[in-house]
C-alpha cells in the first residue's frame, strides 16, 4: 500500500509539471480579463444591476475557463504516452495503470482546486469592490440564513388539522389541498421569507410562474401577496401579517398551473450570513463540476488519441451542462403521445410557412408520435442516466437571490462528483490497461 500510494503521488507531481508546461495558469489571466470586462465595459445603467451582471460572469466564466481547461488537458495527457512512444519506457518500469491514472487525476484535482481558488478570489475582489455595503447594495451582498418551519397539507378551506406534506407533492388550482408551513418562534412583526417550487403547466415545466402566498398570526386575517417564482431559484418575500402568535404560510397556485413544493420550500429568514462565505461555497460548486470534467477527459484519454479524446470529452461535457432542458424533455416524453404531439406542435408553429390554421387530420397524426419519437425518447434517458449533471453545481440561482448556500446540498454534490469520478478513473485504469496490451490506440 506505501509503494502504491508512494507511485500515486510521483505521477501527481509528473501530471503537476506538465500542466504548468501547458500553462494552465494562463487561464487566471484570461478569467480576470473576462471579469474585468463584465465589471467595467458592459452597459449597465442602475449599479446594481452591474452587480448582477458581474456576479452572473464570474461563476459563469468560471465554469467555463476552468473546465475547459482542465477538460483539454485532461483529454490528451494521458493519450500523448502512446503518442510520443513514452508508453514504451513506462511499461518497463514497476508502474502499473491504476496508479498512472490516479496519479494524474490526482494531480488534475491540485489544478483544479487553484484555478478555481484564484478564479474565486479575482471574482469576489470585483463584486466586493462594485457592491460595497451600503443599504442599496444588491441583496446577494448581505446572504440571508433560513430554517425551515413545519409543514403540512390544508385538505380543504375549512381544514384546521393539516396532515403531514410527504415528500414532494403536486397541487393544483382545482383541487382543494393547500401546502402550509408553520413557524412556531417567528418574532413579531415582518418576516422575510423565501419561497421555491416548480411550476409545471400544461405538462411541462416553466421557467417563471406565480404563486400566492397567504400569510397570517394565529387568529388573525391573512394576507396574500403575489409572488413570481424561477423553477431551480429561490424567490424572497417579506410578508408583515396582522395579530400575534405563530406565523401560518400558505400557497396557492395560480393561473392554471401545477405547484411542485416540498418541506423547504418555504423557509424565514433568521439572520443574515457571509457574502464571501456564500460566494466561496459557490466556487465549491464549481470546481465539482471542473473535477467531472476532468475525470470524463481522463476516461476518453486513457483509450483514445488525444484528438479524438478531445473531441468526445468537448461533446460528453456540453451535453452533461445541458443536462437539465434534457431531463425536461425526457419527462414530457414520459407523459405519453398526447404531450408529445403538444410539443411537436409547438416547434412546428415556430417553423417557416406556420400559420394559424388547424390541421385536424395532422393533429390525429400527431397523437401517435411513432418510432421516430420512441428512439429519440430512449435515446435522451439512457443520456440522462448516464451524464453527470454538471448544471446542478451552478449555485448562481442561490447567490443571485441572497440566500446562503447550506452544506447538505454542497455534501451531497461532493459524495455524488466522488463516486461518479471513481467509477471513471477505475474504468479508465481498465481501458489503460487494455490498450497498452493490445498495443493500439
Amino acid at each position: 500500500m506505501r509503494d502504491l500510494a508512494r507511485a500515486v503521488l510521483a505521477v501527481a507531481r509528473v501530471a503537476w509539471l506538465e500542466g504548468a508546461a501547458a500553462r494552465l495558469p494562463a487561464a487566471i489571466p484570461v478569467y480576470a480579463l473576462l471579469v474585468a470586462g463584465a465589471a467595467f465595459l458592459l452597459p449597465a445603467p442602475d449599479p446594481a444591476d452591474r452587480a448582477r451582471v458581474v456576479l452572473d460572469a464570474s461563476v459563469a466564466a468560471s465554469f467555463a475557463v476552468a473546465a475547459l481547461a482542465i477538460g483539454a488537458f485532461a483529454a490528451t495527457t494521458v493519450s500523448r504516452e502512446f503518442e510520443t512512444g513514452l508508453e514504451a519506457s513506462i511499461a518497463v518500469k514497476p508502474a502499473g495503470s491504476t496508479p498512472r491514472i490516479f496519479g494524474r487525476a490526482f494531480g488534475l484535482a491540485l489544478w483544479a482546486a487553484l484555478l478555481v481558488a484564484a478564479q474565486g478570489a479575482i471574482g469576489w475582489t470585483v463584486l466586493a469592490a462594485s457592491t460595497g455595503r451600503s443599504a442599496g447594495a444588491p441583496a446577494f451582498a448581505r446572504p440571508a440564513r433560513f430554517e425551515a418551519g413545519r409543514s403540512g397539507v390544508f385538505l380543504g378551506p375549512h381544514e384546521r388539522t393539516p396532515r403531514e406534506l410527504s415528500g414532494t407533492e403536486a397541487f393544483s388550482v382545482e383541487g382543494e389541498a393547500r401546502p402550509m408551513w408553520v413557524f412556531e418562534d417567528a418574532p413579531a412583526g415582518p418576516a422575510r421569507l423565501s419561497v421555491s417550487a416548480r411550476i409545471r403547466q400544461a405538462r411541462t415545466d416553466v421557467e417563471l410562474g406565480s404563486v400566492l402566498v397567504a400569510a397570517r398570526r394565529g387568529n388573525g386575517r391573512p394576507e396574500g401577496t403575489l409572488v413570481r417564482v424561477q423553477t431551480g431559484r429561490p424567490s424572497l418575500v417579506e410578508v408583515a401579517p396582522p395579530g400575534e402568535g405563530a406565523l401560518e404560510v400558505v400557497l396557492h397556485p395560480v393561473e392554471g398551473a401545477l405547484l411542485e413544493v416540498d418541506g423547504r420550500s418555504v423557509r424565514r429568514s433568521v439572520g443574515e450570513g457571509s457574502f464571501l462565505a456564500n460566494y466561496a461555497s459557490a466556487q465549491v460548486g464549481v470546481f465539482l463540476a471542473v473535477l467531472a470534467v476532468g475525470g470524463i477527459g481522463l476516461f476518453f484519454s486513457a483509450t483514445c488519441r488525444s484528438r479524438v479524446a478531445l473531441l468526445y470529452t468537448t461533446a460528453v461535457a456540453l451535453a452533461a451542462a445541458s443536462l437539465g432542458p434534457m431531463r425536461t424533455f425526457e419527462r414530457v416524453l414520459g407523459e405519453g403521445p398526447e404531450a408529445v404531439a403538444d410539443l411537436e406542435r409547438t416547434l412546428e408553429s415556430f417553423g417557416p410557412g406556420a400559420s394559424g390554421e388547424h390541421d385536424h387530420d395532422h393533429a390525429a397524426s400527431s397523437a401517435d408520435p411513432g418510432a421516430g419519437w420512441s428512439g429519440l425518447g430512449a435515446t435522451v434517458r439512457v443520456l440522462v442516466a448516464a451524464l453527470p449533471d454538471l448544471g446542478a453545481n451552478d449555485f448562481r440561482g442561490d447567490l443571485a437571490s441572497g440566500v446562503r448556500i447550506e452544506p447538505g446540498p454542497l455534501a451531497g454534490r461532493a459524495a455524488r462528483t466522488a463516486g461518479s469520478r471513481a467509477v471513471l478513473l477505475s474504468r479508465s485504469s481498465m481501458g489503460r490497461a487494455w490498450t497498452a496490451r493490445e498495443g493500439r490506440r
